[in-house]
């Protein structure tokens, strides 16, 4: 048995040897960069089968799910709210957008054009998202961000019968 301690593999270093695994392979108190301690076979350590304490893992599918940054903003929110109303029947407003006709910008499929619209037209969190033409679709040249109280202002008329 070789004594590892203090040795780094991939994101783990070796601290001690805490006992032997189910097939009698020596066991080692390991800490991760991320701070975790974990308990892995020197084994596993040694042909790089474990390579963290799971956040390896974690950062990989983080970063092929990472595109823009703005998961769990509000911008975000106000994008994917737009969407909704738009493409999907299922939501609970869809009858007065996309059952209306309503759609969006092609380009703003994705959010990183459309927040890099919001930032250069006034964006803020105080603001709403407001079509000026409330028969017209999302585009940039009919959307601003306006207060609440303006945006209430600005509703459509409701048809007489």
């Amino acid at each position: 048995m070789n004594d590892i301690t203090g040795e780094k593999f991939a994101r783990l270093t070796a601290l001690k040897i805490v006992g032997k695994t189910k097939d009698n392979r020596p066991a080692w108190l390991c800490r991760c960069d991320c701070g975790n301690e974990v308990i892995v076979s020197e084994h596993n350590l040694k042909r790089n089968n474990t390579k963290s304490c799971g956040c390896y893992k974690r950062d990989i599918h983080l970063k092929s799910h990472y595109k823009h940054g703005g998961c769990g903003t509000r911008l975000y929110r106000i994008w994917s709210n737009m969407k909704n109303r738009c493409d999907r029947p299922s939501s609970d407003n869809y009858k007065w957008y996309g059952g209306r006709g309503i759609s969006y910008e092609k380009e703003w499929s994705d959010f990183a054009p459309f927040a890099a619209w919001a930032m250069a037209s006034g964006y803020s969190d105080s603001l709403e998202l407001d079509r000026i033409d409330t028969d017209g679709n999302y585009t940039p040249d009919n959307c601003r961000f306006v207060s609440h109280q303006i945006n209430c202002q600005n509703r459509r008329r409701k048809a007489r019968a």
